[in-house]
């Protein structure tokens, strides 16, 4: 059931004197005129339920996903001109809120440590509260694949535990509306909150997404760097990758710090089963110097190499990944491509 407050009276002619003026001042959820914003509070549409704070709304999606299509598929939900996104619930009583609403009990929620082993941050770069309701013994990153969150109802209170970001789990959004993120949407201005214009490609309600809302071809990156990422399931040589990396607007994969190479392993992993996919580098110009496909060096440390990698010399000009790690491979064995391209 959703859930929502009266009207307070209190709008622009009534008794909070700031609300509307896009300052969030004391006393307010919001401040901007909208279906989800009245007299400055948060109001929730059919469907989802106004969190105990007040200042979102949660809802489950039906079926289970992976981390990566959990984000983006809470980005394909538009409402009233705001988008959706992984639920942050901040308070106790906002996280037994969002778990109680999981079908099976557990739901992917807005957090990962993807970018910094052991520190976990919300989806707008929020660290999650140390005295956060975790879980025993979790955080524990077991078998050093646990790296987003989940928030489980099966234990009174909800708790928090880290999970591998390819398994299969509920999928728990919310809407916030803020301040000003869809006030002017659409006035050719970045306003505040907003990142494009809906007229621009792969823009919708002022917020860029990775895919149409009835496609999750590609993936959007956990780590605010403004890139969606795909897989093929078909592997093929290093040129034809790129090939089909083109073709979908895209380009072979170029991450440059381990935390990107880390979400590479879970894109290319598919569902749990390790696989290797090709990278957009190679040092077929000066044999031992990887460059990116941008000319850049591929300069991520020695801890990114596999053990004795990069060994094949000039029998293995190509870059590939396994398991977040780098290794250099001939270029006419078949991999799947790592795709990239930016929102």
């Amino acid at each position: 059931m959703a859930s929502a407050v009266e009207s307070t009276g209190v709008g622009s002619g009534g008794g909070l004197a700031g609300c509307g003026n896009g300052v969030l001042d004391e006393g307010e959820a919001c401040d901007l005129d909208s279906e989800l914003c009245v007299d400055c509070q948060v109001l929730c549409p059919p469907g989802w339920e106004r969190a105990p704070s007040g200042t979102r709304c949660f809802a489950p999606l039906p079926g289970d996903l992976g981390y990566f299509d959990a984000a983006s598929a809470c980005a394909t939900v538009s409402l009233a001109g705001v988008r959706a996104r992984l639920a942050t619930p901040r308070t106790t009583a906002d996280l037994d809120a969002a778990a109680s609403l999981c079908p099976q009990g557990t739901c992917y929620i807005g957090a990962n440590d993807l970018a910094d082993e052991g520190s976990f941050r919300w989806v707008d770069g929020v660290d999650v509260d140390a005295a956060a309701p975790w879980g025993t013994a979790q955080p524990d990153d077991l078998d050093g694949r646990q790296d987003c969150l989940v928030a489980n109802a099966g234990f009174g209170t909800a708790i928090l535990e880290d999970v591998a970001c390819d398994l299969l789990s509920g999928v728990m959004c919310e809407i916030l509306p803020g301040w000003a993120e869809a006030s002017r949407c659409g006035d050719s201005i970045d306003d505040p909150g907003e990142e494009c214009q809906p007229n621009e490609k792969t823009c919708e309600a002022c917020n860029r997404i990775c895919s149409a809302p009835n496609g999750l071809a590609w993936q959007e990156s956990p780590l605010g760097s403004h890139l969606c990422l795909r897989t093929d399931p078909a592997g093929s040589s290093f040129v034809d990758a790129g090939t089909f990396c083109s073709a979908q607007g895209g380009r072979l994969a170029t991450p440059d710090d381990l935390g990107a190479l880390e979400v590479a392993r879970y894109v290319c992993d598919g569902g749990g089963e390790t696989k290797s996919c090709w990278l957009g580098g190679t040092d077929s110009r000066t044999e031992g110097s990887f460059i990116w496909s941008d000319g850049a060096p591929v300069d991520l440390g020695d801890i990114a190499w596999q053990p004795d990698q990069p060994n094949g010399g000039t029998a293995e000009n190509c870059l590939s990944t396994a398991d977040a790690l780098l290794a250099d491979s001939a270029c006419d064995i078949a991999l799947r491509p790592l795709c990239e391209r930016a929102y």
